[in-house]
């Protein structure tokens, strides 16, 4: 059988009175990520020491927390391995829902 995805919406939605979990991938290689209102937010990099330990830094992030959207924030030449990281870290913590946000380059 023929699996169509589903249709991409250019359609921005607004974020900016919103709890989100923002973690951004860029083209150098780089994960961002923080906690706070829209996504516009002031992000911190994941460094090379911290990257075993994302899961941790995410569940450190959410405690305590509830009602946010989980935004990954990305473009065409974010690394695969980087993405990799990033869904292992939200599994780690049963987050399994989240929003996919492309950046124009």
């Amino acid at each position: 059988p023929v699996v169509h995805p589903p249709v991409a919406t250019s359609k921005p939605i607004d974020y900016s009175n919103k709890d989100v979990l923002l973690i951004r991938l860029d083209n150098i290689g780089a994960i961002e990520y923080g906690f706070g209102k829209g996504t516009d937010q002031r992000l911190t990099r994941l460094t090379n020491s911290d990257t075993a330990r994302f899961g941790t830094i995410i569940k450190e992030l959410i405690t305590g927390k509830s009602g946010y959207e989980i935004i990954v924030k990305g473009n065409n030449d974010a690394k695969y391995e980087n993405f990799k990281r990033v869904i292992d870290a939200l599994k780690a913590n049963n987050l399994f829902k989240f929003q996919m946000i492309t950046e124009k380059d």
